[in-house]
């Protein structure tokens, strides 16, 4: 069962927006996802993407949800550890 899991894990490795949308992720969710993991702010992920502050903290809600994690710091660890991103 060990070999199977870490077969999933690398499959998963290469391919994580396979394993976003078995977390039930948007297309848009996981890029919040990317980006806050990958140290932008609010401001600069809702620039980039050029949509509403408002509407990337309505992301990281159900980011956060979909994660089981209280706070947007604890994102990017629940995210590195799921292999969610590289």
């Amino acid at each position: 069962m060990l070999n199977c899991y870490r077969f999933v894990q690398q499959f998963y490795v290469l391919f994580p927006k396979d394993l976003a949308s078995d977390f039930g992720f948007t297309i848009k969710q996981y890029d919040v996802l990317r980006m806050l993991v990958y140290g932008f702010s609010n401001d600069e992920i809702a620039h980039k993407m050029n949509i509403t502050s408002a509407s990337i903290s309505a992301h990281l809600k159900e980011v956060r949800k979909k994660l089981g994690v209280q706070t947007n710091r604890e994102i990017p660890l629940r995210a590195k550890k799921l292999f969610l991103v590289d």
